[in-house]
């Protein structure tokens, strides 16, 4: 037997069972018998971030029947880390853990797993942040490498991010949302919560303050969006840190109230971006936003 780099005592194989797309897991693996072996369970995703409450179940079910199971979530696309299941009860395998193993073994022969060791690699350079990276050619794929880093750069300083696509049926851009803050004085504009948040969105080029309703409110409209915009406005501590009114006000559950005018220059002051200054941009802004969240001018 050996451990793995989870930590996990891996026994001695002496027979092995496997079976894809069962009970609705994708892959199922047995291990020996139940007194020295375990099952593993394996959930592969490209770029979807839902997992299934089947492998839970799964779990339990074999754990009462005496198994050891050890679930593993395998994500080969980009993933914003917040949304992956806690490490404490899963696995979790990335394609940078995958690409370790497979760099191992660069020329197998094998043309379906060198060409899988290639592909992944090439998303890996499609994703990666350059120095000629910029606002103009900031695909898809580049834009999730871009908000990768910036979840890491916020987790070092202790702000909570997490990117994907917003619940929408028609779909949209990738966003980031950025810090949620309740705002303190929600009550007088006759609401019972309301909370207040960065998220960048349009493709990286647009970092916007959004507020949205709270449990046990309606929907936000134009007469809670003004207040929270005028004092965004009133008190931007300094010209970096400007904002103007986010296009029409149309409200929803969530809402743009404003932009920052100056994200794109602080940012990419030569159009090629610069991922740290990004990081330093958004710890003022939400500096910012929480102070007008928790309180409001007499």
């Amino acid at each position: 037997s050996h451990t793995s780099h989870t930590g996990i005592q891996l026994p001695a194989v002496e027979s092995l069972c496997v079976k894809t797309q069962s009970q609705r897991i994708d892959v199922l693996a047995r291990i020996n018998d139940k007194e020295n072996g375990l099952i593993l369970l394996i959930e592969d995703k490209v770029s979807t971030h839902q997992h299934s409450e089947q492998i839970k179940r799964y779990t339990r079910e074999q754990e009462r029947q005496g198994w050891e199971v050890v679930p593993v979530y395998v994500k080969t696309g980009n993933t914003s880390r917040n949304s992956l299941p806690d490490a404490k009860t899963c696995g979790r395998f990335l394609r940078g853990d995958l690409l370790d193993v497979l760099r191992q073994f660069p020329d197998t022969g094998d043309t379906i797993v060198d060409n899988f060791r290639r592909h992944l690699e090439h998303w890996e350079e499609q994703s990666a942040i350059t120095s000629s990276t910029s606002f103009d050619n900031l695909n898809d794929c580049r834009c999730e490498g871009f908000y990768m880093e910036l979840e890491q750069g916020l987790k070092d300083a202790g702000l909570a991010s997490e990117w994907g696509h917003p619940s929408n049926p028609r779909g949209g851009d990738i966003v980031l949302w950025i810090q949620w803050h309740q705002v303190a004085w929600a009550a007088e504009l006759e609401r019972r919560n309301m909370r207040m948040y960065l998220q960048i969105q349009g493709s990286g080029q647009e970092l916007a303050v959004r507020v949205s309703a709270g449990e046990g409110d309606g929907k936000i409209g134009s007469k809670h969006m003004y207040p929270v915009l005028r004092e965004l406005e009133a008190r931007a501590p300094n010209e970096r840190l400007k904002v103007e009114k986010a296009g029409r006000f149309g409200g929803g559950w969530t809402a743009a109230v404003a932009k920052f005018t100056n994200w794109q220059n602080a940012v990419a002051p030569d159009r090629v971006i610069d991922v740290t200054k990004a990081v330093e941009f958004l710890i003022e802004a939400q500096e910012f936003i929480r102070e007008v969240a928790t309180t409001r001018r007499a």
